[in-house]
């Protein structure tokens, strides 16, 4: 159920906006270019880098920035994001059930791995509701508590809406730094 992104859709004025409060760096160094100390965490949108430089998580990094992300936002007020690309007037929303999917993934590949598999050329986006922060496993998502289990035999059904939509501006009830404003 995660929703990939990449160019031309995806660009430097390309917006995240979602009613989450908190983001976690991705626990253990990943490959690439991070920007963020593993395992920091901030109120959303805005993040510390490394070098303790302010980042306005919401705002995606241009190509030439090259750097690689892997974000958890959580304590979601809500089930629902959307991505707009001012430039281009347009975005993609989707709503889903924040009780089955607490937190959101948010994984950034851009331009920022030169290793294998993406040699500094993969400029692209995920944004995937998911049951478990950090994505650790199974095992670990067992240990702290927050692996979904269902009995057996058991099944579970959700309903998901994805949505394109004409954008001008930020979309209605967006700050300008990317949050859902209450309402």
């Amino acid at each position: 159920m995660a929703s990939s992104f990449g160019a031309p859709f995806l660009g430097p004025r390309t917006r995240l906006a979602i009613p989450a409060r908190r983001a976690l760096v991705h626990p253990a160094p990943l490959a690439g270019r991070a920007r963020f100390t593993p395992g920091a965490e901030s109120v959303w949108p805005s993040g510390k880098t490394a070098d303790g430089k302010e980042e306005d998580l919401a705002r995606t990094p241009a190509p030439e920035e090259r750097v690689s992300d892997m974000l958890y936002l959580g304590d979601l007020r809500d089930g629902w994001y959307a991505l707009t690309n001012l430039d281009m007037g347009v975005g993609f929303a989707m709503r889903f059930p924040v009780q089955v999917f607490p937190h959101v993934w948010l994984w950034r590949e851009l331009n920022g791995t030169d290793d294998f598999p993406w040699f500094g050329r993969s400029y692209v986006a995920a944004v995937e509701p998911f049951t478990t922060a950090p994505g650790l496993g199974l095992g670990k998502a067992a240990e702290n508590g927050t692996a979904r289990i269902l009995a057996p035999g058991a099944s579970l059904e959700v309903r998901l809406l994805a949505a394109g939509y004409e954008a001008r501006k930020e979309p209605a009830g967006v700050s300008e730094a990317g949050e859902a404003e209450p309402g």
